[in-house]
């Protein structure tokens, strides 16, 4: 089965240019080694110094008993309604302020230009959930995972095409961001943000492994 359409410009992929026959577990971790690499050096040396450094658990290195789990033909998860309720609530507050300004603008109240820096940055505060929480391609959307395969978006990856799986934990203050990390047949690595999505690590790890290891095309070595 082949992937349906392109990857959207917004999910990160890298190719690895070493020798691209006999692919195997050596292989993919000198790929997933290498990715780790370059998400290293993409943060700065203070953010470093003090402990975010991306981190990669593989799927099937989560604690979990498969015996004991039955789900049914396909599994999807979408986005998390409850960021986007508690969004909406602060979209509201903004724009009420927003439009606070806006009259005492047309009122003459306070400086212009005071007033206007002030709607300015309210936009701004406004634009930033609406983006990441509704519009961003990135951040939005549902993944569909069956015995063959997992669909992400618009794009569909067999459980052939793959050869691991995994989740990338980046710090981040107090908390963590999730990526799902996809390491196909064709030696690339594809990374997906997995921010908005109404999931913990280890229950979208359980999902994989389960429909990976009831799937006709499973791989001895995946």
């Amino acid at each position: 089965m082949k992937a349906a359409g392109e990857l959207t410009p917004e999910h990160q992929q890298y190719n690895y240019s070493g020798d691209r026959t006999n692919f195997h577990f050596v292989q993919t971790n000198e790929l997933i080694n290498d990715f780790i690499e370059r998400e290293t050096k993409k943060i700065p040396k203070l953010f470093r110094v003090f402990g975010q450094i991306p981190e990669i658990i593989l799927t099937k290195d989560f604690p979990f008993d498969l015996s004991r789990i039955k789900y049914k033909s396909k599994k999807i998860v979408r986005p998390s309604w409850f960021y986007r309720i508690v969004g909406l609530f602060y979209i509201g507050v903004v724009l009420l302020s927003i439009m606070i300004v806006i009259n005492l603008m047309m009122n003459n109240r306070l400086p212009i230009l005071l007033l206007t820096g002030f709607l300015l940055f309210l936009l701004f505060l406004f634009f930033v959930p609406v983006y990441f929480l509704f519009i961003s391609k990135k951040r939005n959307y549902k993944i569909i995972i069956d015995r063959e395969g997992l669909q992400i978006g618009k794009n569909r990856f067999a459980w052939s095409n793959l050869t691991e799986t995994a989740i990338m934990i980046l710090p981040s203050g107090r908390g963590h961001q999730s990526y799902l990390i996809l390491v196909t047949s064709d030696n690339k690595v594809l990374k997906f943000d997995l921010f908005n999505l109404s999931i913990s690590d280890k229950k979208l790890s359980t999902i994989i492994e389960y429909y990976k290891k009831s799937s006709r095309q499973y791989p001895k070595n995946f």
